[in-house]
């Protein structure tokens, strides 16, 4: 079955951005995250946000769609950011506090959909 790629950062002047990663790539399940993120960023009142994502991108490896969210969080033309979790910055909990916290201090606030027991729980229970 043949699934279509992700969009690319959209070019919207919304002041909310949604980050996805997945590794390995999966575009069903990118899809289904991104479906989940938008609706949560629809009950804040934002009817799409703009997309960043590292489709296949190990949580180790170079992530430029990460790049570009962080590049435009530090303009300011940021200042909302969606994510399933925090697992999506990096699986090393420390790393993806510190890209939440670099999110914040450039005045980002960062919504996530799980909690990482929530994710633990989902998957065990």
């Amino acid at each position: 079955m043949f699934f279509p790629p992700l969009p690319t950062a959209s070019r919207s002047a919304s002041p909310a951005a949604s980050y996805l990663r997945g590794y390995p790539c999966d575009h069903l399940e990118m899809l289904g995250l991104l479906y989940a993120v938008e609706t949560y960023a629809g009950t804040f009142g934002h009817a799409c946000t703009r997309l960043f994502h590292d489709c296949g991108i190990p949580s180790r490896g170079r992530k430029p769609g990460l790049d570009a969210l962080l590049a435009e969080a530090r303009t300011g033309a940021i200042t909302r950011v969606f994510v399933p979790a925090l697992w999506v910055f990096s699986i090393d909990d420390l790393q993806a506090r510190s890209v939440r916290d670099d999110l914040l201090d450039h005045g980002c606030e960062v919504l996530t959909l799980l909690r990482r027991q929530d994710r633990q729980q989902r998957r065990t229970g």
